[in-house]
């Protein structure tokens, strides 16, 4: 009889564990004369009949492999044994090792965590830590490090474990001011000025945490109050620091004009007033004004910005200008007066850019590529910030292998702190 031979070199035994992948083995057989010869596949399991291997059901396939030479007859058989086991492993959690980070009294959202072994559900365990000490939850007013213990104990006596630490930093937003009055006062000499009261709020914080400070100067010099009984430029500051150490500062202009009825000669400025209020927008042109005096005269400019002394007028930066010219006549007598230019903010907020898809299915462990988002503005360059959530938590990045979903959200912020509308894109990892 003609020989048979099959070209399969593997081994003939082959254990798998239960629900792994398997491959059935493509076998070729020829015949004595190098022919190949047809070849068909049997699969047996409990004596039944098979479609293919299922590897969520344990127990032992047979796979019988038969080549005929039609021509001659002769047949041969190939058998390989399949042996599919229980799982040697642990339980498997929902998620995998993470590490997140929120700021203190920031919302958190402790997702539920299950573990499945080969035959479902198994009950977990779980322990709270919060700086090396056993706590019994996770409350975000303070900071410090969480962590939390998962275990789960299959019914083939294999423990998982699963770890999560949850990182709570200091809260990053600074108190404000309880105050939409205005900033800049101009008052006569010997007029009556109250000092406003001011209290600041914070997201965190109580206002009776939060302690406002107040410091005065006059022409740069510190003083204890505003004397309308002396002119000059009274700059006034209110200062806040929150618990996190977060600060914040209102800073205000008193301009008390002097009295020229004494004798004292006036100074005039082309084109302003005494003390007048001048609102340009940010990037716009403005030209020191001149100062129109008699011969054997000398003026003198003082510019302040937001009460901090500079040398002229940028009118990139948005802020309150007190421009004070002093003038010196021959006799050394000395007179003054000041313009205030207010320098706005640009109000138009940046754009973003961005034509793909919001919504995205990842299947787990799969490569996924953050999205590309640009931004343009009329005046400045842009920052993008981006942020991440998984299942409303904050994270890092996008991690493919937490089934879960994620909510990826850019913002674009220009220099005056104007805000872009969003772009949300979700991420569905399944």
């Amino acid at each position: 009889m003609a020989e048979i031979t099959f070209d399969y070199v593997g081994s003939t035994n082959l254990t798998i564990t239960r629900g792994d992948k398997f491959d059935l083995p493509v076998i070729n057989a020829t015949n004595a004369e190098g022919k190949k010869v047809k070849t068909e596949l049997l699969i047996m399991h409990n004596y039944m009949v098979m479609f293919d291997v299922d590897t969520d059901i344990t127990g032992t396939y047979v796979l019988v492999y038969t080549a005929t030479d039609r021509k001659t007859g002769a047949s041969k058989d190939l058998s390989i044994y399949v042996d599919v086991v229980s799982q040697a492993r642990g339980p498997v959690f929902n998620w995998n090792d993470t590490t997140m980070h929120i700021e203190r009294c920031q919302p958190l959202e402790v997702p539920d965590v299950v573990a499945l072994d080969e035959d479902g559900l198994v009950p977990v365990s779980r322990t709270i830590e919060f700086n090396g000490n056993v706590v019994t939850e996770v409350k975000t007013h303070m900071v410090g490090t969480y962590l939390l213990t998962y275990k789960a104990t299959g019914k083939n006596g294999h423990t998982s474990a699963l770890r999560k630490t949850i990182h709570i930093g200091p809260n990053t937003t600074p108190p404000q001011f309880d105050y939409d009055g205005p900033t800049t006062f101009v008052v006569s000499q010997n007029e009556k000025f109250c000092l406003p009261e001011i209290h600041a709020i914070d997201d965190v914080d109580d206002a009776d945490e939060l302690e406002v400070t107040v410091t005065i100067t006059r022409n740069g010099e510190r003083v204890f109050e505003v004397d309308t009984a002396i002119a000059g430029v009274y700059v006034i500051y209110y200062r806040v620091m929150d618990l996190d150490g977060n600060e914040n500062e209102l800073v205000m202009t008193v301009i008390v004009k002097q009295d020229f009825s004494h004798g004292l000669f006036s100074v005039m400025l082309d084109g302003y007033s005494d003390c007048e209020i001048v609102e340009i927008f940010r990037c716009e042109e403005f030209k020191m004004p001149k100062v129109i005096i008699e011969e054997g005269m000398f003026a003198e400019w003082d510019i302040v910005l937001n009460g901090k002394p500079v040398k002229h007028v940028d009118t990139s930066i948005a802020g309150e200008y007190v421009l004070t010219c002093t003038v010196m006549d021959y006799a050394g007598m000395a007179s003054a007066t000041s313009l205030i230019v207010i320098v706005k903010g640009d109000i138009e907020p940046p754009v973003l850019h961005y034509d793909g898809a919001l919504s995205f299915i990842v299947g787990r462990g799969e490569d996924f590529t953050m999205p590309h988002v640009t931004a343009t503005d009329n005046l400045d360059g842009v920052v993008i910030n981006t942020t991440i959530t998984y299942n409303g938590a904050r994270v890092d990045q996008i991690d493919t292998t937490l089934v879960g979903l994620y909510l990826i959200t850019f913002l674009a912020t220009d220099a005056d702190g104007n805000d872009s509308e969003p772009i949300e894109i979700k991420v569905d990892v399944s």
